[in-house]
């Protein structure tokens, strides 16, 4: 298990809440030639980690955990 108790995602104020928003990124859904349908299962979860994280690598375990044939 991880401990998350000291990971924050709370702003000072506004002006870096919004300076940080400048800094995400968007990036469209996959798609292939032959299956232009397909489409994510509903309530897909994406995990990703954020270019100003910490604690990379702990949120790479946590990600690996999650994907983990254990854990399903």
């Amino acid at each position: 298990m991880f401990d998350t108790s000291d990971y924050k995602y709370s702003f000072s104020n506004e002006e870096e809440a919004l300076d940080f928003q400048k800094n995400m990124d968007i990036v469209p859904m996959l798609t292939w030639q032959e299956m232009e349908q397909t489409a994510p299962t509903p309530n897909t979860q994406i995990f990703t980690i954020n270019q100003f994280s910490e604690k990379k690598e702990a949120a790479f375990q946590w990600i690996m955990a999650s994907v983990s044939l254990e854990y399903q």
